[in-house]
């Protein structure tokens, strides 16, 4: 039998956001509930990639009386072709607060290393040289903090002109835990500013923050105790999961100042394609349980922000086999069942996606996640 039509005309009634009224609505049309236990679900995922070891748990000290008001870090990893420019976009930034840059190469095996030294003489530069670590060598930049407030930089974006100042000036003057700046995507030369899309203003612990470490000033003392977990993919999810519910005030600023580059070797990239893109169901999972650990709440907010992070892990595992997928969908039914339902939480958003992950229904989740990201 020829279901080719089925599936188009299914599709498209997903596309007109069908998926908006109660799950019960609409799951006779796709339903497929999956059998699989979490125990055979979790070993497949551990054979197709396992699952890193790193932790976010560190001892980080602060370094008092602070030498500096910031201490800006940038990670580096073969990047000759960019580095020069987001060095000079760092170094001329004309501000009345004084900066530390840490350029952290990460192994690099092309020119990188060359470049970074030429800046060794400048005072306010640190450069570091270490075996590659991937993206937790972040870390090394914050194994000593010597200012109230710390930013990241990826070696291949850039600061507007005035951004240190706006984003410190912000910090200082309201006592903010985490100050977020507007960003432009700079793709094949072009500039496409996005304000701040999360809003402007006081921003919630979850949501109103983007959940990665760039284009923020960041709190020394909230790294006291939390590293970016080594070994894992997406570890920037640290921000969501741990830092952002950690602050007590969190500030988003109209203003643009950060220019990510849209460039080939961006993680978004070439990370659907790897079975290594499970990274995200597995810090997913760790970081709750850290989350957990350290106290912080599991409401209705968290509740909410899982959500939203399942729509993420979705697309960044969409080339991943259907059984991978599946799996990834049991293990995170097991995950909500234990944090959050059992403890009668419930969330505000994405009912029917709730629904379909807790009834193990594949075909309503894999819909709602195609027409809700």
């Amino acid at each position: 039998m020829n279901t080719g039509w089925l599936r188009a005309a299914r599709d498209k009634i997903y596309q007109s956001r069908i998926l908006d009224v109660p799950a019960y609505l609409i799951a006779p049309f796709c339903h497929r509930i999956l059998t699989l236990t979490p125990e055979e679900a979790a070993e497949r995922l551990r054979n197709y990639s396992p699952c890193p070891a790193g932790t976010a748990s560190a001892m980080h000290r602060l370094v008092k009386p602070f030498r500096y008001d910031l201490q800006i870090i940038v990670n580096v990893y073969n990047l000759e072709k960019y580095i020069r420019e987001c060095a000079d976009s760092i170094l001329s930034q004309e501000t009345s607060y004084s900066f530390r840059v840490i350029f952290v190469d990460d192994g690099s095996t092309d020119a990188s290393p060359q470049i970074l030294d030429t800046y060794a003489d400048d005072p306010r530069v640190t450069v570091i040289h270490q075996k590659n670590v991937g993206q937790s060598s972040k870390n090394t930049g914050v194994e000593l903090l010597e200012a109230p407030y710390v930013m990241f930089v990826d070696g291949d974006d850039l600061l507007e002109a005035g951004a240190v100042q706006a984003m410190l000036s912000e910090a200082f003057q309201r006592d903010a835990d985490i100050v977020q700046i507007g960003f432009s995507r700079l793709e094949e030369g072009k500039r496409y500013p996005m304000p701040n899309v999360t809003g402007v203003g006081e921003a919630a612990p979850y949501g109103e923050l983007l959940g990665f470490a760039c284009g923020k000033v960041i709190r020394s003392s909230l790294f006291e105790t939390v590293q970016f977990p080594p070994g894992y993919w997406h570890s920037d999810s640290i921000v969501s999961f741990l830092l952002s519910p950690m602050s007590k005030r969190r500030i988003r600023i109209p203003a643009y100042g950060y220019l990510y580059r849209c460039s080939s070797g961006r993680l978004s990239k070439k990370a659907p394609s790897s079975p290594k893109c499970i990274d995200t169901w597995y810090i997913t999972e760790y970081l709750t349980g850290e989350h957990i650990r350290r106290g912080l709440p599991c409401d209705s907010a968290f509740y909410d922000e899982l959500l939203r992070q399942v729509l993420l892990n979705s697309r960044r595992m969409r080339r991943t086999p259907r059984e991978i997928k599946e799996a990834v969908l049991v293990r995170t039914a097991k995950l909500f069942e234990e944090v959050f339902e059992r403890a009668g939480v419930e969330p505000t958003i994405h009912q029917p996606l709730r629904w379909a992950i807790l009834n193990r229904d594949y075909g309503v989740y894999r819909l709602y996640c195609r027409t809700h990201f």
